[in-house]
């Protein structure tokens, strides 16, 4: 196991997706530059998030910044489960010694853990965002009352 950005581990990725160091070791996991993917992909909607992290992780932090630390835990994970499970051809599938052939994950839609590893990073991505960015991304009101300043009717 080697610990891959401040927030998670190989071994927290490889178990996101259910996969072992001899379907992904280590050394490919340092090599894809998943922390690069990660630190860019946080520095553009959540800048402050070493300092969140930080303050989450101090003695004495409070429930809400143990919580904004969790989150930023989870969502790292799962962004990088997400990154790895895109990188295609990563997951060997046939695995033979030369008379015996085993097909792994034949009936595991590798395009569907991709999706999955989406879904959940989303989900921490959203409520990271709308704790930490108080964001209400996408609720707009549907109906709304208008008070126009002319009458059309009386023309006044």
């Amino acid at each position: 196991m080697i610990q891959v950005t401040r927030y998670t581990t190989s071994d927290a990725i490889r178990g996101s997706l259910g996969v072992d160091p001899q379907d992904c070791s280590d050394e490919v996991i340092a090599s894809s530059n998943l922390e690069v993917e990660l630190e860019v992909d946080l520095d553009g909607w959540l800048p402050t998030h070493d300092t969140l992290f930080t303050a989450g992780a101090a003695t004495g932090a409070t429930g809400a910044e143990k919580t904004t630390k969790n989150l930023i835990l989870l969502y790292a994970q799962w962004f990088c489960a997400f990154e790895l499970a895109s990188r295609f051809l990563l997951f060997p599938q046939i695995v033979t010694d030369g008379k015996n052939q085993m097909n792994r994950f034949a009936k595991v839609d590798l395009d569907r853990v991709k999706d999955l590893a989406a879904s959940r990073m989303n989900k921490y991505r959203k409520s990271l965002d709308e704790l930490v960015n108080s964001s209400s991304e996408g609720v707009l009101p549907i109906v709304s009352i208008s008070t126009p300043s002319f009458d059309p009717v009386t023309n006044t």
